[in-house]
């Protein structure tokens, strides 16, 4: 879990850690929605294909980053 210290108070909302972790998140969900429309057939050219992979990819590596630290 990132934690978002800081020497004064402030509400979690406003923490650019959980920003982040939402736009990851968004990014993964967009790679999983393509997936889903290209089983289901609306979806089928290579280009999705190449977009839900490198939306997958950015988003799960943004958010491995950021739970270890690095």
């Amino acid at each position: 879990m990132v934690s978002c210290a800081s020497s004064k108070p402030f509400r979690r909302d406003r923490c650019p850690h959980s920003w982040i972790r939402k736009l990851c998140q968004l990014s993964v969900g967009l790679g999983a929605i393509i997936v889903e429309l290209e089983v289901a057939g609306v979806l089928s050219s290579p280009l999705f294909s190449f977009f839900e992979l490198r939306f997958t990819l950015l988003g799960q590596s943004i958010l491995e980053r950021m739970q270890t630290g690095h």
